[in-house]
């Protein structure tokens, strides 16, 4: 399999999208090694970490996730990224806005790196940084991630599942929810965006309880189409507002 590469040419801390996020489609992904990267996950989301069973796998993947762990350390990392982030915005021609998703793979693992993540955020306003979270679960790491997401072009979604506890409302009141579920009698109680198992994703669902199923996961027709690119809900104030509406509307 061929490497994916960067715009300059190189293969870099930043990679093109994988298909369900939309390849070179304007996603760029940066990627840790899964699980000890993870300090908020439980035995049920590793168990089912996709890390396990898709291209992860690939000895080149891991290296690469291994050396961007490596770089996140060093004290260039901001300047490097931002160097990175840079480039991809004066050669992004072809899509409106640039995408970064943090961690389709790993976590904010400490502190430090966690407030890497903002001041690079901070330095970026045009760029939209997204990220999946466990880390909310670690209370040494409440503070930097809510300041990484009170920036503007940040969205910070936090996930959780059937094992796990619910956000404090105190805390994070207010932030977006992703729920994983099991199966189709594992469903959330409050309104979120839910994410199945991948054996799961063959029966048709748009909703589970109180949450709304991913598009590309949903088993419609056309779904494995749905890109994340072309559905924006995560990192898109207006449409993600909208689904919940939809979800209330049904607990009303």
């Amino acid at each position: 399999m061929a490497k994916r590469k960067t715009y300059d040419g190189k293969v870099g801390m930043l990679v093109p999208g994988n298909g369900k996020l939309g390849y070179r489609k304007g996603i760029w992904t940066f990627d840790l090694p899964p699980i000890c990267t993870c300090p908020g996950s439980n035995n049920l989301c590793r168990s089912m970490c996709y890390a396990s069973w898709y291209s992860n796998g690939i000895e080149s993947v891991r290296a690469r996730q291994i050396r961007n762990y490596r770089r996140s350390q060093r004290s260039n990392f901001v300047d490097r990224m931002c160097k990175k982030l840079e480039q991809l915005e004066a050669a992004n021609t072809k899509c409106k806005d640039l995408i970064v998703r943090v961690h389709s793979v790993g976590d904010f693992y400490d502190v430090g790196y966690t407030m890497k993540w903002a001041y690079i955020a901070e330095a970026h306003p045009n760029v939209t940084v997204y990220a999946y979270t466990r880390s909310w679960m670690v209370d040494g790491l409440i503070s930097p991630l809510r300041l990484f997401a009170s920036l503007t072009n940040v969205q910070l979604l936090l996930s959780c599942d059937c094992l796990s506890t619910w956000p404090d409302e105190k805390l994070w009141g207010g932030y977006k929810l992703a729920y994983l579920s099991t199966g189709p009698d594992d469903f959330p109680d409050r309104p979120c965006i839910v994410f199945r198992d991948k054996w799961d994703r063959k029966v048709v669902a748009r909703t589970l309880g109180s949450g709304f199923v991913c598009r590309h996961e949903d088993g419609t027709k056309g779904s494995k189409d749905v890109t994340c690119v072309k559905c924006k809900v995560c990192f898109d104030d207006e449409k993600w507002d909208r689904a919940i509406s939809k979800c209330k509307g049904r607990e009303a």
